[in-house]
């Protein structure tokens, strides 16, 4: 299904907008939140977004943050970040894409 999910975006015409902000995933027993966050709106929002995932982990959830301006992950990058989130004790992880913090 995440596969379906990264080539269904991928395949959108160029400038269309698409706003994805949060997944949840649940597998094997596990709670994943996945957060995107674009540059332009969470570039002042850290202490914000920390007490979220603080109160997030209070109820057993690991949370997934990417971080980009317009790119998405690739289904590898997903994959990897999403393993280390199933396959350890961490209960954050976060994805710096290319594009963020870039403006214009």
């Amino acid at each position: 299904m995440l596969d379906k999910l990264i080539v269904s975006i991928k395949d959108l015409p160029k400038g269309s907008m698409v706003k994805v902000t949060s997944v949840a995933l649940f597998i094997d027993n596990v709670k994943i939140d996945i957060e995107y966050d674009g540059y332009y709106f969470h570039k002042d929002t850290a202490l914000k977004d920390r007490r979220r995932d603080e109160f997030l982990k209070q109820d057993g959830w690991k949370i997934l943050r990417i971080k980009g301006r317009r790119n998405v992950p690739t289904f590898d990058e997903l994959r990897v970040a999403i393993n280390k989130l199933l396959n350890s004790d961490r209960t954050y992880t976060e994805l710096v894409l290319d594009d963020w913090g870039l403006t214009g």
